[in-house]
């Protein structure tokens, strides 16, 4: 693969691979690849019908999961792999279903480790607007006490961001 420095002149392309995963981890999203690009080396290639990401940080490389549809009939996981991974890469952030896939795809072939500290967690959304009187009062007292702000992510704010 041709892995290319991250720009914004290729967002419609990843967005576009992006929208076609059945499960997105928020470390793909294009708020984190944009903090992630002021604080690692950042790389992004396409091939095979997905969109891959490689970080580097802190001299490890590392890859996130590629983005596209996972289930396309054209998608040759054994092939892909034969072709672009090494035995040793890692990946990070790999979504649970992704990760059923290719454990059915290349039983026993992989180390999975799961790191809770990385875990996205989905809320429902009537339960933020709902909820109990309790619930409700922590929002409202949570509102008073912070002011929302909107600033572009920079090298000074960026761990806060992600």
């Amino acid at each position: 693969m041709n892995f290319t420095k991250i720009t914004t002149e290729d967002n419609a392309r990843y967005l576009e691979h992006l929208r076609k995963c059945r499960e997105i981890p928020c470390e793909v999203t294009p708020t984190f690849v944009e903090g992630a690009l002021v604080l690692f080396e950042c790389a992004r290639a396409y091939d095979d019908g997905l969109c891959w990401q490689r970080i580097t940080e802190h001299g490890e490389t590392f890859y996130y999961p590629p983005l596209g549809d996972w289930n396309h009939i054209d998608i040759d996981w054994q092939t892909i792999f034969e072709k672009n991974v090494r035995a040793g890469d890692m990946f990070g952030c790999v979504p649970k279903y992704l990760k059923e896939l290719w454990e059915r795809e290349f039983p026993g072939q992989f180390e999975m480790r799961t790191n809770r500290d990385k875990w996205d967690y989905v809320y429902d959304m009537s339960l933020l607007y709902v909820g109990t009187d309790d619930q409700k009062r922590l929002r409202k007292k949570f509102a008073e006490a912070y002011t929302a702000s909107y600033e572009p992510i920079t090298e000074h704010n960026v761990t806060e961001v992600l």
